[in-house]
């Protein structure tokens, strides 16, 4: 039988799994059906472990932050823009 600790660790691999497939199919601002019906599996999924009390709040958004993140990054200006400028 498997250990807490396994069952954690397989539970927390399976919701990266789904969460990372959620951000494959875009932010959802287009009203993909297919998006929709996917985030609501990773609620269920993430309420179910919270009420169980398997996971944390915590390790759910690490992995919700780190599949945000290689999906989207982050957008970052190097360049000053013309309003940074005019005081030059």
């Amino acid at each position: 039988m498997p250990t807490v600790r396994t069952q954690k660790a397989t539970l927390l691999a399976h919701f990266e799994q789904l969460v990372t497939a959620l951000y494959a199919l875009g932010d959802g601002r287009d009203n993909n059906e297919e998006w929709h019906r996917h985030q609501a599996r990773v609620r269920g999924f993430q309420e179910a472990a919270r009420v169980l009390e398997l996971v944390t709040v915590e390790e759910v958004q690490v992995i919700i932050d780190a599949a945000h993140n290689a999906a989207f990054g982050c957008l970052l200006y190097t360049s000053p823009s013309p309003r940074d400028q005019r005081g030059s």
